[in-house]
């Protein structure tokens, strides 16, 4: 049994920027190897009319992309799928509500889009499930393939391979970060940000999570320092990446409550066994609602900064299609799906 993360000492001693947020681990300053401009892609057939607002999205089965909505009193399922290949509407599934089959506030938890089953959790009940999309529209009701129980205080739990689990929690007004063996048992925990108060300083530590489903690693896109963190789950160990030397500068954002003056740096992410997507817009907290030009940083798993791409629009959420190299995103001024064809860029 591991008690912590070992830390990449000698790995970071080269193009090491110096100490960050994160206790004991150095952050390494990348570039972008290439910069492109992307245009949306034009033959997206799907006008998503069934969806009414659109809040996060992604993809399973490399072939259904699955839309959350809003729930409403003329509609009151939580999800709408669509194939990926033809645009066609497949149906929706998993109402709203607390019986059999029912959930109030589903969320997903990022995945691969080649995973079989959607896996959705629901942090307030304390479970998290694995859901048969085309079951559950075919027989109108939730098929459930795997249940999982989560444990106290979670904040965010992610699966790895071999039934194991990947949990954020607060504990005595700390962070940990854990992995859970299969009897749900911590095989490990680190405090990334020990010696910060959690409770008081938990909108500055904000982040999106995201799981590289083969190897079990995951990535913290922090969105208010220009910082990815990768934890690799194998063999206990944290690698930091930094687009923009103003990380140093994390002892005076935590010093004070954030305002419309504060720059939000990150804004949602997305990932694939070989990517991690993070749409990027460096713009204070008062301007991120304006449409404007934001960027799409591509690395990959090893915090290799490998494209910078250009977009128009503002992107809010984020999946990728690994069987046709195409990035979803949902777009906040005009509330609509885009859709980016990497073909060839990757």
């Amino acid at each position: 049994m591991r008690n912590g993360f070992l830390i990449l000492s000698a790995f970071f001693l080269v193009s090491c920027g110096g100490a960050g947020i994160m206790e004991n681990v150095p952050v390494r300053v990348v570039s972008a190897e290439k910069e492109v401009s992307a245009n949306a892609d034009t033959s997206l057939l799907a006008q998503f009319t069934e969806v009414g607002n659109c809040l996060d999205i992604q993809i399973v089965n490399d072939t259904i992309l699955v839309l959350m909505d809003q729930v409403s009193d003329m509609d009151n399922y939580h999800f709408k799928a669509y194939s990926t290949n033809s645009s066609e509407y497949l149906g929706s599934f998993l109402q709203y509500g607390r019986g059999p089959g029912e959930m109030i506030s589903p969320r997903f938890a990022s995945a691969s889009s080649s995973e079989r089953y959607l896996t959705i959790k629901e942090n307030a009940a304390g479970r998290a499930f694995s859901v048969d999309v085309e079951s559950s529209i075919r027989t109108n009701r939730t098929v459930t393939v795997e249940q999982v129980d989560l444990p106290e205080d979670v904040l965010d739990w992610f699966p790895l391979p071999d039934s194991e689990g990947f949990v954020l929690q607060l504990e005595n007004r700390r962070l940990l970060y854990r992995k859970l063996g299969r009897d749900g048992a911590a095989v490990w925990s680190v405090s990334p940000y020990n010696g910060i108060d959690a409770v008081r300083c938990m909108p500055h530590l904000s982040s999106v999570l995201v799981l590289n489903g083969e190897t079990g690693m995951i990535a913290e896109v922090m969105l208010f320092l220009p910082q990815v963190n990768i934890f690799d789950t194998a063999d206990s160990t944290i690698r930091s990446v930094a687009v923009d030397k103003d990380y140093r500068q994390w002892r005076s954002l935590t010093g004070k409550m954030l305002g419309p003056e504060t720059v939000q740096y990150y804004v949602c992410a997305a990932a694939s066994p070989d990517f991690i997507f993070a749409a990027y817009r460096n713009a204070q907290l008062a301007d991120l609602s304006k449409g404007s030009d934001m960027s799409i940083h591509i690395f990959d798993w090893s915090g290799r900064f490998l494209c910078d791409l250009k977009v128009s629009e503002n992107i809010v959420a984020m999946a990728y299609d690994t069987l046709n190299s195409c990035l979803y995103a949902i777009e906040q001024t005009a509330h609509h799906i885009v859709r980016y064809n990497l073909n060839g860029l990757l």
